[in-house]
């Protein structure tokens, strides 16, 4: 997992893979239209959301890994909590879904480490690391407006 700000150059020598992916987070803003935008075709898209934050407790809060996609999320409007995961704390209860590339895990698991996010940073969970977005500053939710940039790193 990294945790940076957004427009940290040093990143894109480190991890050419993601190079477009930070570009492209660079030139986002709180006017950003909500949709789904193409990167790099298939390999590389983000996915701009309006969404509700929720309470660190609730049945709602989702806890994931990815085997295929590495996640970059950032916060354009508000601010969100983001949660990660010990690999062996954390129970699936579902069986790998491939053609989302997603894993779920018990929601009840306490996270390993918790950061706040808001505009001008990011944070990359690389495929395998479990993590929970969205989670509300102060269990007090919220309407925020994020970017996932989803980046396939098996091709």
């Amino acid at each position: 997992m990294i945790f940076d700000s957004i427009g940290e150059n040093e990143l894109h020598s480190r991890y050419p893979k993601f190079e477009k992916a930070f570009d492209y987070l660079g030139s986002l803003s709180a006017d950003t239209e909500i949709g789904e935008y193409p990167i790099e075709g298939e390999r590389c898209f983000a996915r701009v959301m309006d969404c509700h934050t929720i309470k660190s407790t609730s049945d709602n809060k989702v806890v994931e890994a990815h085997k295929t996609f590495a996640d970059i999320h950032a916060v354009l409007v508000g601010e969100e909590i983001l949660q990660l995961y010990k690999q062996n704390e954390a129970k699936p209860i579902a069986e790998y879904d491939k053609n989302r590339d997603v894993t779920f895990y018990k929601n009840d698991t306490i996270p390993h480490q918790s950061f706040r996010m808001h505009s001008g940073f990011f944070a990359l969970f690389f495929p395998g690391e479990i993590h929970s977005p969205q989670i509300a500053p102060s269990d007090i939710p919220t309407k925020i407006k994020k970017v996932v940039i989803k980046v396939n790193l098996n091709d």
